[in-house]
């Protein structure tokens, strides 16, 4: 998946499925850009799960602003525990 830095107006960051590119708005903050990274990595992963067959897509952006919000924070006050995870290596099941 390619990350993009573009100038953007209406938002700060999109998803493409089809060209499975994520934009950013370059800009925007580097904390902003961080979320925003984080928010369209949580489009992409509801875009390529079950979870577009199994809910409507009229609660996506919800659900993915309060991941979004939930994760980040945790990524910042908890940098131990993520530090742990990039080091443990290997797939996820």
């Amino acid at each position: 998946m390619a990350i993009l830095e573009v100038d953007l107006e209406d938002n700060f960051g999109k998803y493409d499925r089809v060209n499975l590119t994520i934009e950013i708005r370059k800009d925007a903050s580097p904390s902003q850009k961080a979320a925003t990274l984080l928010h369209e990595m949580l489009h992409a992963i509801w875009g390529e799960s079950d979870l577009t067959k199994k809910y409507s897509n009229d609660g996506e952006e919800a659900v993915v602003t309060t991941l979004e919000s939930g994760l980040y924070s945790a990524m910042i006050n908890n940098p131990k525990v993520f530090k742990y995870i990039m080091e443990s290596g290997g797939a996820a099941t």
